[in-house]
Order: structure tokens, then C-alpha cells, then sequence
């Protein structure tokens, strides 16, 4: 090949740009550099699935922006403030919901082309509809360039990433499974080594992933359905984990013979499955897989008759996992050999409407930022009108969805590439007279801010010097070009004021520095925990709707908590020791895996189960332990005497609760090992009930557990000093 891999990109690139211009200028039409934004936005995604997904929301965001740009100069243009309200909510609305996973970027795009719209086309019928236009043909014209580019140059399927990625998780999962063997015939225990913990983490990229590859994969466009349910058994699988971690805290070690021999089994029965599923994902066949057995862990000898109850929690979890993996590389089978299935596909729950915090203080920042920017449009005589607030509510919006991003450092390398690109502005372009040499400025340009920097960390570079690469020269790609750099100055003198504008905003009200954000994660995961607690501490027979929630989901408190922890600046907290937030956060997920396992018991149990007794004893232990969370057990720490004894008096209470349920535990394994032949839970009870019984006290038990570590955690880790972080610029 003549080119590395490191270039083939770049050349893509530029080659889109290139096209994208020349064909606007061939055309006829005005301002080409639109074309070129979305030739770079589309460049800037994961995969060619993505781009393709991107490109398609680019164009239906344009169209929803020019819908909202008409309405919104149709109902208010001769009254400013109505007018001026309006579009606040509206930038507050758009900038809430552009963090979407989905259709995110829809939002957007509807956002900045309705504020495109309604400042270039200044309230005049004609000159409105005119930009409208044009901006879709533009939109248009950039992602038929790139589409055609990247079909015809070293086209790439994002099936192969989303093949690879699933490789990489079954070898992942073949490690571990070795592992366990491995300790298993070592020391004879079971840890919980086999509990990928991190498979919930995995679930939205993976979720992601087929998403992006419908979009220019027919394979997997075709197989969606089968796809969907190959997801739900991913969670399901991910709940499993769970409950094995449940089973395996509580097992003797080392194990009996007996017990090692069945467990020794089932774990080469999911190893060769996992090696089964990375031969069909690289196009192999289809390999071995076992048919799932039952296994017979609980019969043991009575002497181990205290771990009697353990013994069968693990039987029930670890024949569910058999049968599940069995399953799912049926299911993979089906989807990777084409074959047909007898199995309905699992259609996805639709997902309620769930409030979403750092979105609402995003939108609060962003209206704050638009009034700022209004107000000194209209009360300072600076040049360029209305344009200072087209800047700051499409460079807030943007700055705002980047996470922990410095607004100092983006404005000093807006600064660099701005002058790279004015040097070349002012003097070489005004040399060039045809249009082959302003189609090879532009290519060369792109394709070496691609090839230099091509790491994915670099991903901001990329895009600041291909958007301020058509900024700073826009002017020069005209049917008829004019060289003129008052205009460029002026632009980099409005993104000036308004960077200050975001800078000023961004770090005063709900700063988002990372020691910040963890702080506001830490405490949604604390009362998104309580809001669970308390629903499940009331009546069973009173349901809470779910299509309406107004607390975040602590797991992903816990990931944006996990996110913002490996941003913070240690060295400028030294009284804060790092090793104890990042114990903090891993406890975090722990609490998650154990709270909903004890959700999935919980409801188990209500349907086939329940009992009076062992309700009361449950919702008296659910509301003491949501009366534990209203205080701010899992936010900050304060090491005064009061905090002290607060502290001790939570973990002498959490202990209590322990001491109950591992009584009601004992009475429940002496009951389903025989050993107990006068107790009075066979004439309320049955073997199955009181298993499904044991179970359940069993997860609320661990699930007390994790919440005495997370508060011991957070009393050590004086979480308070990171609110001493300073201001400065």
C-alpha cells in the first residue's frame, strides 16, 4: 500500500472538504464554509456508522431550526422582549437535551441554525428564508461529500468495531473464567472473580454501537430485533452478577470436594462458550456449546450444614447463569451465521422521562450567558450588532456539553490557530487566482491538522483548527473573494468577550470543575439511593409510576462521580487522600450491583413468597436505612466531635439491622438444611419460599453491608476540603 494508516484518514478528510467546497463554488452558492462544518463534524465521530448517524441528525436538526426560526420571527418580530423570553426558553430547552445519547446532536443543530437563521436574516422575510436555504443546501452538499468519500476511499464497516469490541469482551470474560478455575484448584475457594463487574459499563457503548452500525451495516440493520434481545440478555447477565456476588460472600473456604467438582464444571462449560462466541465473532464456526445441567451443590454433609443456605443460593445463580450463557451464544449464533430463530425477539421497554440535574444547571448557565451577551448588545456600542450573541449561545452551548473542559486553555489555542490560519489568510490566499489552488490550500491545510494530530485525546485540536481554518477565511470563499481581515479580527474580538462571558458564568454559578462535579454526584448518588429506598419502604401493593422520575440513577451518579475523580488535581488538595475517593467510588458501584440484585429478589419474592412477618421486618429495615441516607451520609465529611458521634451512631445502627436479618437468615438455613424439624416456619413456609426467603434477607443484608462501608469511606476521605478549591482565572 502506498499509504500508512496513520494518513488515510487525513486524505479522507480533506479529500470531503475539498469536495464539499469546490462543488459549492461550481454551484454557485454562498458561504461553502457550511459545507465544510459538516464535513468536520461528521469526520470527528467513532466509526462510519456514526458519521452516517450524525449526518442524517445534522440535516433533520437544520430543518427543525429552520422551523423554529420561522416561528419564532413570525409570532414575536416586532416585539423584543416576548421575543427575546422565547428564545431563551427555547436555547434553555435545546441546550437541556443535547447531552442525549440518541438525539442529542438533533437538539443542536436545531438550536444553532435557529440562531443563524434569526441573526443573519434580521427579522426581513426574504433575507430569512434566503439563509434558511441555503444553510439546508449546504448541510446537503457537506454530507453527500463526505458520505461519497468515505464510500469510495478504504471504505470501513462499523460492524468490524462492533465485532472487535464484543471479542474484547469475551476475552475479557475467558480471563476471569480462567482465573476462578485456576483458584478454584489452587486454594479451593470462589471468589467472585467471575462477576464482571464492569459488564454494566459496557452495556451502553455496546448499546451504542449496534445503534451506530444499523446506519451502514445491512447485516445488522436486518438483524436488529435479534440484536435487541441479545441486550436484554447482557442485562440480565449483568443482574446475574449480582447475585453471585451475594452467593459467594457468604460460601465456606475452602469448599468441599463435592462442591468444588460442580463448580469446576460449570465454569469450564462458560469458558468454552466465551471461546465459542470469539470464534463466531471472527468468522468461525460456531463451536461448543453445552447444554446447561442442573447443579446439585445443596446436597452437602450435614456438618456443613451452616453453609446449607449459601450452598443453594449459589445453585440457583449459577444454574440461571448456565442456562442464560447457553442462551446468548444461540443467540449470537443466530445473529452471526444468519440463521433463523423460532425465539420472538425482545422488544426494549421505552424508557420514561427521567430528570436530569447537570442538564437543568447546563440550561440555567446557558440562559444566564444568553441575557449577559443580549445585555451588552444592547447597552454597549460595540461593533458587529447582534453577532456577540449568536457567539456566546452557540460557543456556551458547546463549552457547556464538554466535560471539565478549561475555558483558558480553549481560548489560548483558539488564539494559535487563529493566527496560523490569518497568516495564511493575509499573506498566500490573496496569490491565488484559480479555483484548483484554493481547493489544494484547503486540502493541504486539513489534511495536516488530521495527520498531526490524529490521537483520540486530540480530538478538540482536530476541531478548532478545521472549524477556525473556515472561519478566519470564509471570507476568501465567495464567488466573487474579498481579502479583508477587519472581519476576522472582529470575530476573534466578539469569541474573546465571549469566552470571558462563559469563563465568568461556567465557574460562579455551579462551577463545573471537576472537584465540583464530583461533590453534586456524590450527592445525587446519596438521594437517588434514599428515593429508591423510600419507594420500596412503602406499601407493596401501592406502585410508583415509572415513566416519570425526578432523581438521577445512582450508577450513573456513580460513573459521572467515577469521571470527574480522574480530573481533579490532587496535588492541590494534599489533606485529601486520593486512594480513599477512588475506594469511595468502587463502593459506589459495589452498593449499585447489590441494590439491584435486591430488586429483582425483592420483586420475586412479592410475587411468589411473600409473608407478613418477614414484609414488616423488610419495610421497618428499608425506612431505618432511608432515614440513614436523609442526612448527608454519602455527600461530605466533617471531622468535628459531632460528625463523630453521628458517624458511630450510623454504623451502631446499620449494625442492628445486620444482627436482625442474619438471625431471620440462621432460622431460614436451619429450616431448609432439615436440621429444624419443630420450627414454625414449615406452617407458613414452604422450601421454595423459604429459599426465595433466604435470598432475599441475604441481598438486603449485603446491600446494609456496602452502605456501612461507603459511609466509613466517606468519613475518612474528608470530602469537605474539596470545597476549598479557589477561584482564578
Amino acid at each position: 500500500m502506498f499509504f500508512s494508516e496513520r494518513s488515510k484518514r487525513p486524505i479522507k478528510v480533506a479529500s470531503a472538504l475539498t469536495l464539499a467546497i469546490v462543488s459549492a463554488l461550481w454551484l454557485g452558492w454562498e458561504r461553502p464554509y457550511w459545507a465544510a462544518f459538516a464535513v468536520f463534524v461528521m469526520a470527528a465521530t467513532e466509526t462510519t456508522g456514526h458519521s452516517l448517524q450524525k449526518g442524517r441528525h445534522r440535516i433533520l436538526g437544520t430543518v427543525l431550526g429552520m422551523v423554529a426560526a420561522f416561528t419564532l420571527a413570525g409570532l414575536f418580530a416586532q416585539q423584543q422582549l416576548p421575543f427575546l423570553i422565547s428564545y431563551s426558553l427555547f436555547t434553555a430547552l435545546c441546550v437541556y437535551h443535547q447531552t442525549s445519547p440518541k438525539n442529542g446532536y438533533v437538539w443542536t443543530m436545531t438550536f444553532m441554525v435557529a440562531s443563524l437563521i434569526l441573526v443573519m436574516g434580521k427579522f426581513s422575510s426574504d433575507q430569512t428564508f434566503n439563509i434558511a436555504v441555503l444553510r439546508l443546501q449546504e448541510t446537503v452538499l457537506g454530507v453527500l461529500s463526505f458520505t461519497l468519500v468515505y464510500s469510495l476511499l478504504w471504505p470501513s464497516s462499523s460492524r468490524q468495531v462492533l465485532t472487535s469490541t464484543l471479542q474484547g469482551y469475551y476475552a475479557t470474560q475467558a480471563t476471569h473464567l480462567q482465573a476462578a478455575l485456576e483458584q478454584l484448584a489452587e486454594t479451593g475457594t470462589f471468589s467472585h472473580s467471575l462477576s464482571v463487574g464492569d459488564s454494566i459499563k459496557r452495556l451502553t457503548r455496546l448499546e451504542d454501537l449496534i445503534s451506530a452500525a444499523q446506519a451502514d451495516s445491512y447485516h445488522i440493520a436486518s438483524t436488529k430485533q435479534l440484536w435487541q434481545h441479545y441486550l436484554a440478555q447482557m442485562n440480565q447477565w449483568a443482574l446475574l452478577c449480582g447475585h453471585l456476588s451475594e452467593a459467594s460472600a457468604l460460601l465456606p473456604a475452602p469448599l468441599p470436594e463435592s462442591a468444588q467438582a460442580d463448580i469446576h464444571d460449570l465454569l469450564l462449560r462458560l469458558e468454552q462458550r466465551t471461546r465459542s462466541a470469539e470464534s463466531l465473532l471472527s468468522g468461525g464456526g460456531a463451536g461448543v456449546n453445552p447444554l446447561p445441567q442442573q447443579s446439585t451443590l445443596s446436597q452437602q454433609p450435614q456438618e456443613l450444614s451452616h453453609h446449607h443456605g449459601a450452598l443453594r443460593m449459589l445453585e440457583n445463580v449459577l444454574t440461571k447463569i448456565d442456562r442464560l450463557h447457553h442462551e446468548m451464544l444461540n443467540t449470537l449464533e443466530a445473529i452471526m451465521l444468519d440463521k433463523a430463530r423460532a425465539q420472538p425477539a425482545t422488544k426494549a421497554k421505552p424508557a420514561g422521562w427521567r430528570f436530569m440535574p447537570e442538564n437543568a444547571i447546563n440550561a440555567l448557565k446557558i440562559t444566564v450567558i444568553l441575557w449577559i451577551c443580549i445585555v451588552l448588545w444592547l447597552y454597549v456600542p460595540m461593533p458587529g450588532g447582534a453577532l456577540i450573541v449568536l457567539l456566546g449561545g452557540i460557543l456556551g452551548s458547546v463549552i457547556l456539553t464538554l466535560p471539565f473542559i478549561s475555558t483558558s486553555v480553549l481560548l489560548r489555542s483558539i488564539m494559535m490557530w487563529s493566527g496560523i490560519m490569518l497568516a495564511q489568510y493575509v499573506f498566500l490566499m490573496p496569490l491565488m487566482s484559480e479555483v484548483w489552488q484554493l481547493g489544494a490550500f484547503y486540502f493541504l491545510n486539513a489534511f495536516l491538522i488530521w495527520y498531526v494530530f490524529h490521537q483520540p485525546q486530540q480530538i478538540i485540536q482536530r476541531l478548532l483548527g478545521s472549524q477556525i481554518l473556515a472561519i478566519m477565511t470564509s471570507s476568501a470563499m465567495q464567488l466573487n473573494p474579498v481579502y479583508d481581515i477587519n472581519l476576522a479580527l472582529l470575530q476573534l474580538m466578539l469569541i474573546a468577550i465571549s469566552m470571558l462571558v462563559i469563563f465568568l458564568v461556567n465557574h460562579t454559578l455551579f462551577p463545573a470543575t471537576a472537584e465540583h462535579v464530583l461533590l453534586r454526584e456524590l450527592k445525587r448518588f446519596r438521594l437517588g439511593l434514599l428515593h429508591r429506598l423510600t419507594v420500596m419502604s412503602r406499601a407493596a401493593d401501592k406502585p410508583q409510576p415509572t415513566w416519570l422520575a425526578f432523581s438521577q440513577a445512582p450508577l450513573r451518579s456513580a460513573t459521572m462521580a467515577e469521571v470527574a475523580s480522574t480530573r481533579v488535581n490532587w496535588p492541590a488538595f494534599p489533606d485529601v487522600a486520593p486512594a480513599n475517593i477512588h475506594q469511595l467510588i468502587e463502593e459506589s458501584y459495589t452498593l449499585c450491583v447489590h441494590f439491584h440484585a435486591f430488586q429483582d429478589s425483592y420483586q420475586t419474592w412479592l410475587a411468589h413468597s411473600r409473608n407478613t412477618g418477614i414484609e414488616r421486618l423488610l419495610q421497618h429495615t428499608l425506612e431505618e436505612l432511608a432515614s440513614l441516607l436523609d442526612t448527608p451520609l454519602l455527600n461530605e465529611s466533617q471531622h468535628d466531635l459531632s460528625s463523630v458521634h453521628t458517624h458511630h451512631a450510623e454504623a451502631s445502627a446499620i449494625n442492628e439491622h445486620e444482627q436482625k436479618l442474619d438471625a431471620m437468615s440462621d432460622k431460614l438455613q436451619q429450616y431448609l438444611a432439615g436440621f429444624d424439624k419443630h420450627s414454625v416456619l414449615q406452617l407458613t413456609l414452604t422450601p421454595a419460599q423459604a429459599d426465595q426467603s433466604y435470598q432475599l434477607l441475604t441481598s438486603l443484608l449485603l446491600l446494609a453491608k456496602s452502605m456501612r462501608k461507603i459511609s466509613h469511606y466517606t468519613h475518612i476521605s474528608q470530602l469537605n476540603q474539596l470545597k476549598l478549591s479557589p477561584f482564578s482565572l
